[in-house]
């Protein structure tokens, strides 16, 4: 998409958290003060609630799209008051389902497997979250 519309938006940095609440609280806190014009964060972590936290410790909650990944109890309430917009489930559970099966059909039933086991995305927000919190 970016390269599509190369205009539209600017990626501002790639920052590593190593999946620490403290290094992703305090990468979301650096990115906003050093770009006051940020219009959105995406968090590709389980970390989103720290990320989310920091949002809102920097007023910008409501201000900046925040997009995370993946359904935590612990981001749930962000997306319920609005701070976080929405999150990429990739349904955890599915896929650990889906590779155990796979090896159990390919050594146990001789069944080949391939090329690919896709599992679809959903998108989580505030007005579907009922549908998914069995999940967290």
């Amino acid at each position: 998409v970016i390269y599509a519309y190369p205009n539209a938006m600017q990626v501002v940095g790639t920052y590593e958290t190593f999946d620490s609440e403290k290094l992703a609280y305090e990468s979301v806190i650096e990115v906003i003060g050093e770009n006051p014009d940020l219009s959105g964060v995406y968090i590709n972590t389980v970390n989103n609630a720290s990320a989310c936290k920091a949002v809102e410790d920097s007023r910008k909650a409501g201000e900046l799209v925040v997009i995370g990944t993946d359904l935590t109890r612990e981001n749930m309430p962000y997306i319920e008051n609005g701070t976080m917009q929405s999150v990429i489930f990739q349904d955890p559970y599915r896929q650990g389902y889906n590779a155990v099966k796979i090896l159990y059909d390919v050594i146990a039933g001789g069944q080949r497997f391939g090329p690919n086991n896709y599992i679809k995305p959903d998108i989580i927000n505030k007005y579907n979250l009922k549908y998914f919190t069995c999940y967290s």
